[in-house]
């Protein structure tokens, strides 16, 4: 049973930090990370904190590995600053998965994690965290209720090196603008997540311009926009 909790940690620490880390990794490289079915990350690392938390509760031994018990030491940080990538993606529902995830994670630190300084240290960690995330997740959360973002439109450059989004930005009472964006059209796309070059935004104008907007590519690096060029290299 001690082997299956050491294996259950491992793999919860290893989901908790692939999106943060894969991301970091991505913006590194001018790269962005958009999680496709974000909330099929949020349940598989619900689900199984939930388990490694009730495994916990049955095994009373504590764990031999010293790298398992440092696993566990980092879980609750990880955990934290994991669930910022979520509520982005998620919104309020699967907000509350991930506090759940983090409330797991911290018993799952204070009961296993060693050496004692890495658990202290891991816990005063969170601590310090806890408002900044709370004050920044409250932030995505209205920024998420008081906009919408919506593509209207979508042109390929002549070669299908990029693509240009004409985007609605509804800011509901405020108004909002026409957006359009470029996208270099290379990365590696999935089912449940894509990693793609960052965007190039060549025009923001008023709310209801994209109603009217002539949108064209003159070349392959040049787009027309209401008989403006815009060079998108």
């Amino acid at each position: 049973m001690k082997k299956i909790l050491s294996v259950f940690a491992c793999v919860l620490l290893f989901l908790i930090v692939t999106v943060p880390i894969t991301a970091a990794v991505s913006a590194i490289f001018g790269y962005r990370l958009t999680l496709l079915m974000p909330w099929v990350f949020a349940i598989a690392i619900l689900v199984l904190t939930a388990a490694t938390v009730m495994l916990s509760i049955i095994v009373k031994d504590d764990v031999d590995d010293r790298i398992v018990s440092i696993v566990f030491a980092l879980l609750t940080p990880c955990a934290l600053i994991n669930t910022a990538f979520y509520v982005r993606s998620c919104g309020t529902l699967w907000l509350v998965a991930s506090l759940l995830i983090c409330v797991g994670c911290g018993y799952l630190t204070f009961r296993r994690g060693k050496p004692l300084a890495m658990r202290a240290g891991s816990l005063v960690l969170t601590a310090s965290l806890l408002l900044p995330m709370i004050f920044v997740c409250f932030l995505m959360l209205v920024a998420g209720r008081t906009q919408a973002n919506t593509v209207v439109k979508t042109v390929d450059s002549p070669n299908g090196a990029y693509y240009a989004q004409v985007i609605d930005n509804d800011q509901g009472a405020m108004g909002g603008n026409t957006i359009v964006n470029v996208y270099p059209n290379k990365g590696i796309d999935t089912p449940a997540f894509k990693i793609q070059k960052k965007h190039h935004k060549v025009y923001v104008g008023e709310h209801d311009d994209y109603k009217t907007m002539d949108i064209h590519w003159k070349d392959n690096s040049c787009l027309v926009i209401n008989s403006t060029e815009y060079s998108v290299k």
